[in-house]
């Protein structure tokens, strides 16, 4: 019998390459607005926390697609935030 590759877990090192299917919800929104807000202001770290399965990797994952969005085009863009113009960026998993 072969095993259910299926997983309702997002792992952003193993799902990398893998599309996404991901719809904002009004408090990802927020949470994204949030922490780009705090950006501007010059915080660099951000801790999210919260249950298991609660979807804290699905909304980095959305977020880091997002922002890279800004510089490729093509990506996929579910947050409409511009957090850096001009700058290159390296987002590490």
């Amino acid at each position: 019998m072969k095993a259910n590759s299926y997983s309702p877990s997002i792992n952003i090192l193993r799902d990398v390459n893998r599309n996404l299917v991901y719809y904002p919800t009004p408090n990802a929104v927020r949470v994204v607005n949030q922490i780009a807000d705090d950006f501007k202001k010059g915080n660099r770290s951000f801790n999210i926390v919260g249950a298991y399965g609660t979807g804290k990797s699905s909304l980095l994952w959305a977020l880091e697609r997002s922002l890279r969005s800004v510089a490729e085009k093509g990506s996929e863009r579910y947050f409409n935030i511009n957090l850096v113009t001009h700058a290159k960026a390296e987002v590490i998993n």
